[in-house]
């Protein structure tokens, strides 16, 4: 699963990289579901993209009370296409979340051991998405969200976890979010990274709680007795 990003790349670099207009948003460095995020998919009219921010944790269009409805941070591409809260989101809402890293955690012993995932170049990246839009009833407004698809962790993550998100490159970002892409494609798409394409390493057990937000997140764990002594 993915459960933690990051998103600390200026936004005028991850906007002319995804081709829209930045968005001013603080850099983060513990995103964790039920905030807002960064994606970035077709404007209404199509011809163009936008981004925008979205609440992480899907809510179908279909459900009576967000409220009652479980938190849904991750869509599985084996089933995306067949379970019923993202079925229809995959065929007409693709999007992409914006990142630049992602946390997995190695458990030994009885210890999970946190780890940054990231290019090797440290630059921002795409996520495979989907997102819906759910409307209340009466003046209650509506509410937009959104859910990361994974797939099986890749050779180079398959040590620390068994899953991994969907990430693509710049030419696989225009197939997912053209609404004209035809299924199989799709599933070419949802595969997990070459070997080689992610770089890791092991970060500071801050990040394990979603108090902290800070460029601390990322120190390895040597300077953990310096930040909690």
């Amino acid at each position: 699963m993915c459960g933690r990003f990051t998103l600390s790349t200026p936004a005028s670099e991850w906007a002319a990289l995804f081709h829209v207009e930045p968005l001013d948003v603080e850099p983060r460095y513990n995103i964790c579901p039920t905030n807002d995020i960064v994606i970035v998919r077709p404007a209404r009219q199509r011809s163009a993209r936008e981004a925008v921010l979205l609440r992480w944790g899907l809510i179908p269009s279909w459900t009576d009370s967000p409220d009652d409805f479980p938190l849904l941070i991750n869509a599985r591409s084996e089933t995306i296409g067949s379970k019923p809260s993202f079925r229809d989101a995959f065929g007409e809402q693709r999007c992409i979340a914006v990142a630049d890293g992602f946390y997995e955690w190695k458990t030994e012993g009885g210890r999970k051991r946190p780890f940054w995932v990231h290019m090797p170049d440290g630059g921002p990246f795409g996520i495979a998405a989907v997102w819906d839009r759910w409307s209340g009833p009466g003046s209650e407004g509506s509410l937009e969200s959104c859910a990361l698809v994974t797939t099986a962790a890749s050779e180079d993550l398959a040590d620390v976890h068994d899953r991994e998100p969907v990430i693509l490159i710049r030419e696989q970002v225009d197939l997912w979010l053209d609404p004209a892409t035809e299924r199989d494609v799709l599933e070419t798409l949802m595969r997990q990274a070459k070997p080689g394409r992610l770089a890791l390493r092991e970060v500071s057990q801050r990040v394990n709680s979603v108090r902290n937000d800070d460029a601390d997140c990322l120190l390895p764990p040597e300077h953990q007795s310096d930040l909690f002594g």
